[in-house]
Parts: structure tokens; C-alpha cells; sequence
């Protein structure tokens, strides 16, 4: 195997997990720093997993998680949340769910929590105003103008899809999936932006730690946070290695999961 090649085949390690593992065993091979003796440069080796990651990341030796990916399924998530997250090309992979082939007859848009930015529109505009229960009353008031406006829009275009399916006979014993498709493909105008869909996202450490250190940052889209802020929670308890350097910084609308750029 490798390490008996490259004569190293006692050398062992207190991983955790296999991407630990596999990020370890990388970064040793490009020092030949799995003993003393291997690499006469090398007069002595850090000890350790956790140890030895945790160096790698110091050195922004960022290469070496690339070796090992993970994969979430990312349900009931909106096509905005997905919109932004497809433009990461770099170690990542995507398979969502499509409105050509799946007709919208039914739907749910995912809605976000206007509070914080409803708030601070309200000191925007009402600067010097202590008064908290009108403050907390015109949020309320305008955060269910806001779910009303997308439930009617939500309403009409289902409306409108189950009155062109109807009149158009698609439903009926015969017609070719291609027709289908092609008139469903039509239907997916009608929709939100928000509505919810399913998509597939494999990637790389390090491209995880580069989504989470910009997802999850203020000012990121609420429901990219709010879900980034799960995927993040699940990295750094299954790989605590690779995320040992995260620092957890609580903003508005979720937590930061501040990470080096390596």
C-alpha cells in the first residue's frame, strides 16, 4: 500500500473521521512527514489529528481539503436560495429537482421573517421614537401585508395552472410525456420565485468552508443563513478536525460561522 512504499507503513493515526484521515494523510505526503528519518529536512513531526489539521490550516495549506467531499440534500428550500447557491462552480456539484419535468399544480413558497429589516426600516423612519409597542404593532401589520400579498399571488397562479390544464387536456390517456413537458415547462411561468424546490449539493472542505464563511455572514439572504447555519452545525460536529477554527459570531439573523480562507 502507500504507506509501505513509502516506508511509513507504521505509522498510524487518532482520526475521527475518514475526511480527517484522508486530509492528514495528504498533507503528511507532501512533507514526507509521517516519521522522523523519512525526510531528512524534517527533525521532527507533530503529533496528533487534531494537531496536525489544525497546522495545515494555520499554514493556509487550504489543497488538501479538496480530497474529501460531503453531500447534503437541501429540501423544501426556495428556487432564490438555490439561484444564488448554483453560482459556486469551484468543488461543487448540484442536482435539483426540475420545473420542466415536475408540474407546479401544487406549491408552497418559503416566506422570510421581515422582523429584523422591518425594524430597522421602522428607526429609519421613525429616529428618537421609543414608543416599542407601535414600533413592534407596525411590523406586525406589515409583515402581514406582505404574507397576504404572496399568498394571493401564490392562489392566482395555481389558479391559473389548474384552468389551463383543464382546458388543455393534458391530464387526459395518451398524450406523450415530450407534450407534457413541453407545456409544463410552459406552466413554470406562472410560479414565484420563492417557491420551494429540492436539490442535491456535493462539495469539497474547502469549498464548504468558503460557503460558510460567506453564507452565514450579515447581510447573506435569511433563508441561505438559516439554512447554511444547519449544514454548518452538522460539518462541525462530524468533522471537527477540518472546522476546528470556526468561531461562532451571533448576528440578526443567525450565526456567522466565521472560518480562515485557505
Amino acid at each position: 500500500n502507500m504507506l509501505y512504499a513509502l516506508g511509513a507503513d507504521g505509522w498510524s493515526s487518532d482520526y475521527r473521521d475518514e475526511s480527517s484521515l484522508l486530509t492528514e494523510v495528504a498533507g503528511r505526503l507532501c512533507y514526507k512527514a509521517f516519521g522522523v528519518g523519512l525526510n531528512p529536512n524534517i527533525t521532527r513531526v507533530r503529533e496528533g489529528n487534531m494537531q496536525y489539521v489544525n497546522n495545515l490550516l494555520d499554514q493556509l495549506h487550504g489543497s488538501v481539503l479538496e480530497h474529501s467531499s460531503v453531500s447534503f440534500a437541501l429540501l423544501n428550500v426556495s428556487r432564490i436560495l438555490t439561484h444564488e447557491l448554483v453560482r459556486h462552480r469551484v468543488g461543487i456539484a448540484f442536482s435539483q429537482e426540475s420545473q420542466r419535468f415536475v408540474r407546479l399544480d401544487r406549491f408552497s413558497v418559503w416566506v422570510p421573517d421581515l422582523t429584523p429589516s422591518l425594524g430597522a426600516l421602522w428607526d429609519h423612519e421613525h429616529s428618537g421614537n421609543t414608543d416599542t409597542e407601535a414600533r413592534d404593532d407596525w411590523i406586525a401589520n406589515r409583515q402581514a401585508m406582505f404574507l397576504e400579498a404572496v399568498e394571493s399571488i401564490s392562489e392566482t397562479a395555481k389558479a391559473n395552472i389548474a384552468h389551463l390544464v383543464e382546458q388543455w387536456g393534458i391530464d387526459a390517456n395518451g398524450v406523450p410525456f415530450h407534450i407534457k413537458k413541453g407545456l409544463t415547462s410552459a406552466l413554470r411561468r406562472f410560479v414565484p420565485g420563492g417557491v420551494q424546490t429540492h436539490i442535491i449539493v456535493s462539495a469539497n472542505h474547502r469549498t464548504w468552508r468558503h460557503n460558510l464563511n460567506v453564507r452565514t455572514a450579515p447581510g447573506a439572504e435569511q433563508e441561505i443563513v438559516e439554512c447554511f447555519d444547519l449544514i454548518g452545525e452538522i460539518l462541525v460536529a462530524d468533522y471537527p478536525a477540518i472546522y476546528q477554527d470556526v468561531e461562532l459570531i451571533p448576528h440578526d439573523t443567525g450565526v456567522h460561522f466565521k472560518l480562515k480562507k485557505v
